[in-house]
């Protein structure tokens, strides 16, 4: 009984939990917030989880620890109780009971197989959405919730699936396509499922390019080709350099017979580099709807606005800053009122403190990969153990926040933190598979 009821949560956590819509909701209450309750409640009685979590991640613990004695300080002063205890319940309440169910290698592998499963639901879905501009998940928005389509670039319409932004979905995309990099490498030589983990491959992949979100695509192939190498694919990495360079030799043939092909690339090339530069932003002009210009203005903007450097403006704070903006003779206001990095949005909501804690978050489940990263890898896995794709992915996970805040794909990554503890906690993953 026991294990069903473990494998009935494993299934909600990781199946359901990462793309259920915030914007779906039962009797005017988030679905999510109602599944992560039940989730608790059916553990606590079912299953009489009462016990702390005995963990080899206790420098986690602490961090995390400190960062909620912060966020409930700032719940107080703000009135954002409500909102602390949900952020309580989904998210730690729910990782301690994961945890406990994690207890065999079996249980760990179906958990990443249904995170790949979810991402492919996901991604199809999006691809369906770029082409015909309907999206299933919009179906289940009975909460009223204000969704912003994102503007055309170069013609395509950018997706956002089960999100909220173009750009988190691509963060998602990123969790996934190293989940599935490490599925593949777990597979013994030979065997039918690497077709299938490929299959999955080319579906997230083709839904994370179609976010056009320059700066994590950049990131998505940066650590694609770090995983590869890590995996071995040396020769394959070769052969893709000298694809690459056959293919740029042949498009500069092209554009000297067409010269429209030159000034496509030479739009794309504008795009990619105005995430580093804003006057190739101001080159694009409105040709891609893009919104880099305001980041570097950011920091000036979100300090200005703090009344409470230390404590922030509450975690529900809505971020609104005027500026004037002049065209020639004329000029007007406009407001900014999104905080397209997640290192300023802390600061913003939780002040110095704050960031500083959440930082430092980071920075101890990243070194807890790292440390089980250089271990070697348990003989069930490939040449790339989890917390070696963990620290690849976190890496450049971590880089992307100067360029956007965390929004939807917080909930895989904290099942990919869910995921590293229960690795680090259980022996039984080097011998057992029940």
């Amino acid at each position: 009984m026991k294990l069903n009821i473990r494998n009935t949560i494993i299934f909600l956590v990781f199946g359901i939990y990462p793309i259920i819509p915030q914007y779906f909701g039962i009797m005017g209450i988030s679905a999510f917030k109602l599944m992560c309750l039940g989730i608790v409640l059916f553990a606590c009685v079912a299953l009489g989880i009462s016990k702390s979590v005995a963990t080899s991640c206790r420098n986690i613990q602490i961090a995390f620890g400190i960062w909620l004695i912060i966020m409930f300080i700032n719940a107080i002063l703000f009135k954002g109780v409500v909102e602390y205890f949900y952020e309580i319940l989904c998210y730690y309440l729910v990782g301690f009971v994961i945890i406990k169910c994690l207890n065999t290698r079996k249980r760990f592998l179906r958990a990443v197989d249904l995170l790949i499963i979810g991402a492919v639901v996901a991604s199809i879905i999006g691809i369906v959405e770029s082409i015909t501009g309907f999206n299933v998940f919009h179906l289940l928005n009975n909460m009223g919730a204000q969704i912003t389509l994102q503007p055309l670039r170069f013609g395509f319409r950018r997706i956002i699936s089960f999100t909220y932004q173009t750009i988190s979905f691509c963060n998602y995309c990123m969790f996934a396509l190293g989940l599935i990099v490490y599925r593949i490498s777990v597979c013994s030589k030979g065997n039918e499922r690497k077709q299938k983990y490929g299959i999955a491959y080319g579906f997230v992949f083709i839904a994370a390019l179609l976010t056009l979100s320059r700066s994590i695509l950049i990131c998505i192939i940066i650590s694609q080709l770090i995983l590869l190498y890590l995996c071995g694919y040396k020769v394959l990495l070769k052969k893709l350099l000298i694809i690459t360079s056959v293919g740029m030799l042949a498009v500069i043939i092209c554009s000297i017979v067409l010269p429209e092909i030159l000034n496509i690339l030479q739009n794309v090339a504008y795009m990619l580099l105005a995430v580093f530069d804003d006057n190739y932003a101001a080159m694009l002009g409105n040709v891609d709807g893009t919104g880099s210009g305001d980041r570097k203005e950011l920091l000036k903007w979100v300090w200005e606005s703090i009344d409470n450097k230390w404590i922030g403006m509450g975690g529900s704070a809505e971020f609104a800053y005027s500026l004037t903006e002049r065209s020639g003779i004329y000029s007007y206001i406009r407001t900014k009122t999104s905080i397209e990095n997640q290192y300023l949005n802390l600061l913003y909501h939780y002040g110095i403190i704050g960031l500083i804690s959440m930082i430092w978050v980071y920075i101890q489940v990243f070194i807890k990969s790292i440390i089980q990263a250089v271990k070697n890898p348990s003989e069930w896995e490939g040449r790339i153990s989890f917390p070696k794709m963990l620290v690849v992915i976190l890496g450049t996970y971590y880089i992307s926040f100067f360029g956007v805040h965390q929004i939807d794909e917080k909930r895989i990554f904290f099942c990919l933190i869910f995921l590293l503890i229960a690795y680090c906690n259980n022996k039984a993953y080097l011998t057992a598979y029940e």
